[in-house]
């Protein structure tokens, strides 16, 4: 007989991220395939970004965005 796995039934917060930056990954993949450019956040500006790797700065965000940490984060998984 087989033991059965003793895999947790419980989302961590590490798998739950994990997840998310390979889902936002795909998406931007995605996205520049399909529109050839993707919006993303840099250095406190709102830019798009082309396939061929250049950048246009469209608007500069406020020093204290409400979300910084989010755009942030979301900036990072493009670097």
């Amino acid at each position: 007989m087989k033991k059965a796995s003793k895999k947790s039934p419980y989302l961590t917060k590490a798998i739950t991220m994990r997840a998310i930056d390979k889902g936002f990954k795909q998406a931007s993949r995605n996205a520049m395939d399909t529109a050839g450019s993707v919006l993303e956040v840099e250095d406190g500006w709102v830019v798009r970004r082309y396939k061929d790797g250049t950048c246009t700065k469209l608007k500069q965000l406020p020093p204290k965005a409400p979300n910084a940490a989010l755009t942030q984060r979301l900036a990072s998984l493009y670097e």
